[in-house]
């Protein structure tokens, strides 16, 4: 909506367009933040959107360093995800041959409308904002996006100094290990209901667990599966860890079935929401001293698997990505297993010299 509470057309066109696509709900609101910003900017500068041209986008730019947020210089991540957004919208009218700015239809409002020989239609093209040419450089953070064996354990051992309820410390206990075996995001984690665990057997040696996308009949929002239902092999010694929390530690309501649940009153028993996980992972990574989120462990278990030989198009099937090119960006080899895998190299070409 405008500053006058009115609905803008475009975005709400583009915003449906993003659902037909079936676009996960914490990305359209991702997207609808970015819009809102640069519908701000438009109207300080009293334009519409088909009337943006290149030079604009330095305008564009310096309004999001200096009027949004902390009206600091922001991160060439923050405005190259500025970009992107726009350059999707402008993307969407380009393919739709533009945008029907009046005369949509008769006085009449017959439905379907009647184009009249009036109707203007603006065209709108992606080289009105220049994406490629305004993006900023990004420094290289691979470093910081995996965690290495010797944290893993570091960050596992000390939940039990973070959370001083045995059933809260086991609760997320195993919520760690939940991501961290898997690689599943933090509201498919949240997501997972009792039925998605497969049956514990002593003589089985792998489970599986089910990301089901049930985005509609979810009981949260921060329930949403992002992409694709999958079933992701697990130990079975992960299986047999979610069946002791169930049977020992977890509250029970019949209305929820979620996995995971609240352990205090008056919520005991309740699904849980992403802020207290986000707020445990904030004390676990002070506690520590190593810095540790969800998303990080995701990155580190899809690094490990790739380090290990996985394929790429499994990793990509197991993290729920759409593209493998995406799953491409979640993987930071260390430089031991590089190393590794030179030496190897070295020795084969070594064998075949001495043949």
């Amino acid at each position: 909506m405008d500053s006058n509470y009115n609905i803008v057309e475009e975005v709400s066109l583009f915003i449906r367009h993003l659902q037909l696509k079936d676009f996960s709900l914490t990305t359209i609101e991702s997207y609808c933040r970015d819009l809102k910003e640069f519908y701000s900017w438009l109207n300080q500068e009293n334009i519409r959107f088909f009337e943006v041209k290149p030079r604009m986008m330095f305008s564009f730019i310096e309004y999001l360093d200096t009027k949004v947020g902390n009206n600091l210089r922001k991160s060439p991540a923050t405005i190259n995800r500025y970009l992107a957004t726009l350059s999707s919208y402008f993307r969407f009218y380009e393919n739709t041959l533009g945008f029907l700015e009046s005369g949509m239809g008769n006085s009449k409002n017959t439905s379907p409308p009647v184009f009249e020989s009036t109707v203007k239609i603006n065209k709108v093209s992606t080289k009105q904002v220049s994406t490629s040419y305004f993006r900023r450089k990004e420094t290289d953070k691979s470093r910081v996006k995996r965690l290495f064996p010797n944290e893993i354990e570091c960050l596992y051992e000390a939940i039990t100094a973070v959370r001083k309820d045995p059933g809260m410390r086991s609760r997320d206990k195993l919520m760690f290990r939940v991501i961290y075996e898997t690689g599943i995001r933090i509201g498919e984690c949240l997501g997972l209901y009792l039925t998605d665990i497969g049956q514990p057997d002593p003589l089985k040696e792998f489970g599986s667990i089910k990301v089901v996308k049930r985005n509609n009949n979810a009981y949260h929002i921060d329930h949403y599966a992002k992409t694709i239902s999958r079933t992701i092999p697990v130990s079975m010694d992960l299986i047999f860890a979610i069946d002791d929390y169930i049977c020992n530690d977890r509250p029970h309501l019949e209305e929820f079935q979620t996995l995971f649940v609240n352990h205090r009153s008056p919520k005991s028993g309740v699904y849980m929401t992403r802020r207290p996980v986000e707020n445990f992972f904030e004390k676990l990574s002070e506690g520590s001293g190593i810095k540790c989120t969800p998303h990080k462990l995701r990155h580190t278990h899809g690094t490990e698997l790739a380090e290990a030989g996985y394929n790429e198009l499994y990793i990509a099937n197991r993290l729920g990505h759409k593209s493998i090119h995406t799953t491409k960006k979640y993987v930071h080899l260390s430089l031991e297993s590089q190393t590794d895998a030179y030496e190897r190299f070295i020795l084969s070409r070594k064998s075949v010299l001495l043949q």
